[in-house]
């Protein structure tokens, strides 16, 4: 339940960040950060509420999916953060293609 409340409140403030300036690429990449997280959050909660087996099957592969995204997006995040040398579009499909790529076994 803790991890529940934690994913609502971390989505509320990927959210309020997100909307006080959408088009700020450090918003976006918050955002999209927080989501990732709220994603994994819910899919941890959803797993151990639900009694269906394939049910528990899809919360576990999108638990694993959402933190390999976790992962991807905070790194993102944080080459975002220095607004002297944003990352060029090149570098910022290179941070997502592990985690594009490994998604089929999850």
């Amino acid at each position: 339940m803790t991890v529940l409340f934690v994913a609502a409140v971390d989505l509320l403030f990927g959210t309020v960040v997100f909307f006080q300036n959408p088009r700020a690429r450090i918003n976006r990449a918050y955002g999209f950060f927080t989501l990732t997280v709220a994603i994994w959050g819910f899919a941890v909660s959803l797993y151990y509420a639900v009694g269906d087996s394939a049910l528990i099957d899809f919360f576990a592969r999108l638990d694993y999916f959402a933190g390999g995204c976790i992962a991807a997006a905070f790194l993102y995040f944080a080459l975002i953060f220095d607004n002297e040398n944003p990352p060029k579009l090149v570098m910022s499909l290179l941070v997502f293609a592990p985690t594009l790529l490994f998604a089929p076994i999850y």
